[in-house]
């Protein structure tokens, strides 16, 4: 029925349900004779209604679909759909709310920026990515030349990427990773790194793309000493609660040259119930402690390991 549900440039359109029952009964009059009897109380006429009923539904269902089109309106798959179109995926535990943001966010800055090649790049490689630049014409103090840019890839991340490698799920680890940066990287900006992938533009052309694959440092230590508030049920498993909800935090916390600040792990710990004050400190030796700053250098990544945690408490 062409003439109920059309598609144009303004988009899908379905006729109301009042308007689909008299179509329906003009084309079978047409065909049966007007002495049809089409009372919404005669067997013709409930049929009439079925269908117009039944259209009504489709009406609906292509309003939802029309409507999830929409990054402001879209909603689970959907979302992800229109995600993966602009080059993205959603994270680990991410709401609509959060992705919907975030693709808003990349649509408005473009993908060359480097807000941009970093969203694209930790959802086609891993959250871990991190990036550096130096627009200046002169090497800058992370030993990157001028008007470059260096993604950190950790080795943890591409020792997956190898293993993938290995299976023959890609071609190349080296590969896959020029390839998503060659797709998100500004045109005349080279890549600098102490490894080098081959990547191929939509002509077919090689292009060769450095990157870094960075180390992690010595696992650190945390000290993390709490008080009970007593408004609030402190679980009697809270330290273990506070170790696991620590260590999550620290597998994304803690990416390429992110320095380690005692007191942002605070977040993580008041997740479990029942704690009023907190005091973190962290050490590198398991021995001297501090409250202090740690510096991580650009090349490294800072590790701590759940056994390497401790909780104080009452």
């Amino acid at each position: 029925m062409a003439d109920i549900i059309s598609i144009d440039g303004n988009g899908i359109s379905v006729k109301s349900y009042r308007e689909i029952r008299e179509a329906f009964m003009t084309k079978l009059k047409a065909v049966f004779g007007q002495s049809l009897q089409t009372d919404p109380s005669s067997p013709d006429g409930h049929l009439f209604d079925l269908i117009g009923y039944a259209y009504d539904e489709v009406k609906g269902a292509l309003q939802g679909a029309i409507a999830n089109l929409d990054v402001s309106s879209a909603e689970g798959v959907f979302l992800d759909n229109i995600a993966r179109l602009m080059g993205l995926t959603r994270n680990l535990d991410e709401t609509d709310d959060e992705l919907r943001a975030r693709l808003l966010e990349a649509d408005n800055k473009g993908l060359a920026t480097f807000e941009g090649m970093l969203t694209y790049l930790r959802d086609n490689i891993h959250s871990s990515v991190t990036m550096a630049e130096n627009p200046e014409p002169s090497e800058n103090s992370d030993h990157i030349p001028g008007h470059s840019f260096a993604v950190y890839i950790p080795e943890d991340v591409y020792a997956e990427l190898d293993e993938k490698e290995t299976q023959g799920e890609i071609a190349s680890a080296d590969g896959y990773i020029a390839q998503k940066i060659w797709e998100c990287k500004p045109a005349g900006i080279r890549a600098y790194g102490n490894r080098e992938g081959t990547a191929k533009d939509s002509s077919g052309m090689s292009h060769d793309i450095k990157f870094f694959v960075i180390t992690a440092s010595n696992p650190f230590y945390m000290k993390i000493t709490v008080t009970e508030y007593t408004e609030e049920q402190l679980p009697d498993n809270y330290k273990a609660e506070i170790i696991k909800a620590v260590a999550g935090w620290a597998l994304t916390e803690y990416t390429g040259g992110k320095d380690i600040i005692p007191q942002r792990a605070i977040g993580a710990i008041y997740k479990v119930e029942g704690i009023d004050t907190v005091n973190v400190q962290v050490s590198t030796d398991g021995s001297t402690w501090t409250t202090d700053r740690i510096a991580v250098a650009s090349d490294k990544y800072a590790v701590l390991p759940q056994e390497n945690i401790e909780v104080v408490g009452p």
